[in-house]
């Protein structure tokens, strides 16, 4: 949670922008919060600052009192980052505790707060919470469909709804995830953010970068290395129709699921390229 962390926040936000303030670079800024942690002097600098910000936040408030707890008071600070002016997008993890209310979670969006129109609806990345590859395929089924009938819903709304998933059908691309230059803790860098520290599994396999003494160290062979696991090194990407609104899939998740479960993330992958393709053409006609 950044907000955890504000002075830092606050002291990288200031050097960052002095920095690009004698070059030709627009720098934008979004900040991702659980929103548990708000007060009058960050309002005032996420608007001064004009950073954007992404609050994590189920919306039904059973949902997110079992999920990230809280309700009330997410809800409050959602609120004043509104009443400041402040774009907020909310993000929302989708689990099986809400895959069959993603409609209701636009609809409650839309009355009690009007004036967000950017939402996210991400399905769990998570193998653990599926006892079987049967029971993901049947969270994936019905994320599909009720995703589906959510988008057209935001559409009305005027909400523009995304998820991962959505944006790899509107662009090509060669592998799931882009790179990302991830600073930890204990400041390495790191190629996921779902890789924080050597406590976790993929962490030798996704740093490439150090700093110390205020410089910067990368290591370009592990670099490249991680960057090469993509729809080329993938043998169950070479005849895939979809590959290129796919990219081999999340790295995270092809390093960590056993095969029944990546099976059926690509048969989801699939099957969600398929529905949003005919939503499209639909919304077109």
């Amino acid at each position: 949670e950044p907000m955890l962390s504000w002075d830092c926040i606050r002291e990288g936000v200031i050097h960052a922008r002095r920095k690009v303030s004698d070059r030709d670079i627009n720098l934008n800024i979004r900040i991702i919060t659980n929103g548990s942690i708000i007060d009058s002097d960050i309002l005032d600098f996420l608007k001064n600052q004009h950073i954007d910000v992404s609050v994590s936040f189920e919306i039904i408030p059973e949902v997110q009192d079992m999920q990230r707890k809280h309700y009330d008071m997410v809800y409050q600070n959602i609120n004043s980052l509104l009443d400041h002016g402040i774009a907020v997008q909310i993000n929302s993890t989708i689990t099986p505790a809400n895959v069959e209310r993603m409609e209701e979670m636009i609809h409650l969006l839309h009355t009690h707060f009007p004036s967000v129109k950017n939402a996210m609806f991400e399905p769990v990345v998570s193998q653990e919470m599926f006892a079987t590859p049967l029971d993901m395929r049947i969270f994936y089924e019905k994320y599909v469909e009720h995703f589906c009938e959510s988008l057209s819903l935001a559409d009305r709304y005027g909400i523009a709804l995304t998820s991962f998933a959505y944006l790899r059908t509107i662009f090509p691309l060669e592998r799931s995830c882009p790179g990302e230059l991830c600073v930890t803790a204990d400041a390495d860098i790191t190629g996921c953010y779902c890789v924080a520290s050597p406590q976790d599994a993929l962490f030798g396999e996704t740093k490439y970068g150090t700093i110390s003494d205020g410089k910067i160290d990368f290591d370009m062979d592990s670099f490249h290395k991680l960057l090469s696991k993509n729809v080329y090194s993938r043998a169950e990407c070479k005849e895939c129709k979809v590959k290129w609104n796919c990219g081999g899939g999340c790295f995270h998740q092809y390093a960590t699921y056993s095969q029944p479960y990546k099976e059926e993330v690509c048969r989801f992958t699939k099957s969600f390229f398929e529905h949003i393709l005919w939503y499209k053409v639909k919304k077109g006609m």
